[in-house]
């Protein structure tokens, strides 16, 4: 466990130990471990190291030998070797009880760089499923496997997938330290999952506050206020929005401890997003040079993601909206909205095909994918009312010449005579048109359709 949580020192002193005891597996099993410890470190000759300890282990335990290979696996893994990797963990015996829901886990993390979404899935699934049927408990292993469900369930829409996360998320005990960085990032990712596919901002709001509340560090807590400023963004809460930003700015401006080399690598670009999303592009810009100079531990899997990559050029598109770059913006929009289209990502893909279609709103491949994607979500959350925008205003932008006239004169306040006596028709005439536009919006009353108008940034149609 202390290996895993990253705390090497403290791991030592009980290895050297163990070297010395007469049971010959205990010798292993600690050799094994310590290879693990070299691989956590950055040794580079900690596979040949483990490799050479597996081939003296063929006589072990089973499950000393099926833990030996695993750590083997892990040494392939840092080295992007991700075929030795599966290697390996074909070595592992299915009888290896938590050893194999481990490998299973591992396999996850494989099918996740590789952006087998589906298998990444279905592997984290069943790794949860062994250490159900296993006869010692990994809380470490289920809540990692848990966590890691979360962010799949998350950006594929997977409602199934999340079913599981949240039965799962009821019964884990979280009460362990070594566990507090896993209940933050679920709660994170059901706050999001709840406002982007089920529609429900309350309990996104009340998500995010958790969070906030369980945030093991205070790096962590300005993750945490970036989501509730990301909630209160889509809401169109734009002064929370603002308080909650600046609140993770300062905090994140008195950090004195350094981000280390884990998770906390990503907050200065999560951060950099929300800054860019208020406007404030040269604090984003900063923040974003800040998160370049940083460095992952090369055993998460995060340093092997992909849609790190996605995710970094993402917010580099939403820094040049921020400075005014709109020309550069739209490019870096459309790259990331191909990158994470391809990858599978619903979510990253739908923030990148908003953002280009607000640029450039003519590109009707984008438009048919947010359409796709909100068949996904339920119908009253922000992604399906946005989706229904959007196709009201590439209608608006079909309107004749004389609708266009029309819904300006209606959202001037107009009456249908005042209209009539300008444009030069009957009233009759005017209240059809008017219909036909209630229709086009799918509104019933004109109140709505200029508060819709106001919402969507379509007031100012007039005559060409």
């Amino acid at each position: 466990m202390l290996l895993r949580l990253g705390r090497l020192v403290e791991v030592q002193p009980a290895l050297s130990v163990a070297l010395y005891q007469p049971d010959r597996d205990l010798r292993l099993a600690a050799r094994g471990l310590i290879g693990a410890a070299r691989v956590r470190s950055g040794d580079e000759t900690a596979l040949a190291y483990l490799e050479a300890v597996h081939a003296e282990a063929q006589t072990a335990a089973r499950d000393v030998r099926s833990e030996i290979a695993l750590h083997v696996a892990l040494a392939q893994f840092v080295r992007r070797d991700y075929v030795a990797a599966e290697a390996a963990l074909d070595r592992i015996s299915v009888d290896a009880d938590i050893v194999y829901a481990r490998a299973l886990e591992y396999r996850g993390w494989i099918a996740m760089v590789r952006g087998d979404h589906e298998r990444s899935t279905a592997a984290f699934i069943d790794a949860l499923d062994h250490v159900d049927r296993s006869r010692r408990r990994d809380l470490y292993a289920e809540a990692n496997c848990t966590q890691a469900l979360a962010g799949l369930a998350l950006e594929r829409f997977d409602r199934p997938a999340w079913a599981i996360v949240a039965r799962r998320r009821a019964l884990i005990d979280w009460s362990a330290d070594s566990l507090k960085e896993h209940r933050f990032f679920v709660a994170m990712r059901a706050a999001v999952f709840a406002y982007d596919v089920e529609g429900d901002p309350l309990q996104a709001a009340w998500e995010a506050r958790c969070a906030e509340e369980w945030a093991p560090s205070d790096v962590f807590r300005v993750q945490a206020l970036c989501c509730r400023a990301q909630i209160a963004r889509k809401a169109r809460e734009s002064v929370s929005q603002r308080n909650h930003v600046e609140a993770a700015y300062r905090l994140f401006s008195r950090l004195t401890v350094p981000l280390g080399d884990g998770d906390a690598v990503m907050v200065p670009l999560v951060l950099a997003e929300e800054l860019a999303n208020a406007g404030r592009g040269g604090e984003a810009r900063a923040m974003l040079v800040r998160f370049q100079g940083c460095r992952f531990s090369p055993t998460l899997s995060m340093s092997h993601d992909p849609r790190v990559v996605g995710f970094e050029k993402l917010v580099d598109a939403q820094v040049l909206e921020a400075e005014g770059r709109f020309d550069e913006a739209i490019g870096a929009f459309r790259e990331a909205f191909d990158f994470f289209k391809r990858a599978g990502s619903l979510r990253r893909s739908l923030t990148a095909a908003v953002r280009l279609l607000r640029l450039s709103p003519d590109d009707e491949h984008v438009r048919r994918h947010v359409d796709a994607v909100a068949a996904r979500t339920a119908k009253g959350s922000w992604i399906a009312a946005l989706a229904e925008g959007l196709r009201r205003v590439h209608a608006a932008g079909d309107l004749s010449h004389v609708q266009r006239q029309y819904l300006g004169l209606l959202c001037d306040g107009k009456s249908n005579p005042e209209i009539a006596r300008i444009c030069k028709r009957s009233v009759h005439t005017v209240r059809n048109q008017v219909a036909a536009l209630f229709e086009t919006f799918g509104v019933q009353s004109r109140t709505e359709l200029v508060a819709l108008c106001a919402r969507l940034g379509i007031l100012d149609f007039r005559p060409d």
